[in-house]
């Protein structure tokens, strides 16, 4: 294996445990600073796209964790909430974390591995990214966790995308879009009442 190789699949495994750690995590720093990360691992994993919009992306990450930070917290008990009905206890959310890490891992090196121009690092980040934005999505109704999970699964197709579309003009728009989402999620985060925290 190359350095490339090596760098990409050292982001990829990266990407995926911070994306982990901001379903796990419930205090509002340490998911911030795992979706730092993130966009830090997946700007690197975006060795396909111009040099200029990766770093424009991992900027793009700073100003996402800067908005989130200046951000009032919700009210204490929120941050562990989930959908009614949805198991939320830390238990169940590292297991399903592990089931879908081996699962989207493997789908993404199964269905990107072979496509042409595209490192097997960048497969398994993408698969994780887009397998383990999902699960946030169905594992939190907080504001922060589902805007985490949606930049998490915009990370997981842009860099699946990357190497097969060229469009620098796409690619801005896509890498733009987690600021827009910062800002949704740091509007719904004021207007977001307090609830009393689930666990089981």
């Amino acid at each position: 294996m190359n350095a490339v190789a090596i760098a990409s699949l050292a982001a990829a495994l990266a990407s995926g445990a911070a994306c982990a750690t901001s379903i796990l995590a419930t205090p509002r720093r340490v998911v911030i600073l795992a979706l730092l990360v993130q966009f830090a691992a997946t700007a690197v994993l975006l060795s396909a796209i111009p040099l200029a919009l990766a770093i424009a992306y991992a900027a793009v990450g700073l100003s996402v964790a800067a908005i989130l930070a200046v951000t009032p917290a919700p009210e204490a008990g929120l941050e562990a909430a989930g959908p009614s009905g949805v198991p939320s206890g830390l238990v169940f959310r590292t297991v399903s974390v592990l089931l879908v890490s081996l699962a989207a891992g493997a789908l993404g090196l199964e269905v990107l591995g072979g496509a042409q121009g595209i490192a097997p690092g960048q497969a398994l980040g993408a698969g994780l990214l887009f397998g383990l934005g999902l699960l946030h999505l169905g594992l939190s109704e907080e504001p922060l966790h589902v805007g985490a999970g949606l930049m998490a699964v915009l990370g997981g197709f842009e860099v699946g995308y990357a190497s097969l579309e060229p469009s620098v003009a796409l690619h801005a728009l896509l890498i733009a879009m987690p600021v827009l989402i910062a800002l949704v999620v740091a509007y719904l985060s004021l207007l977001t009442p307090g609830v009393p925290e689930r666990r089981t």
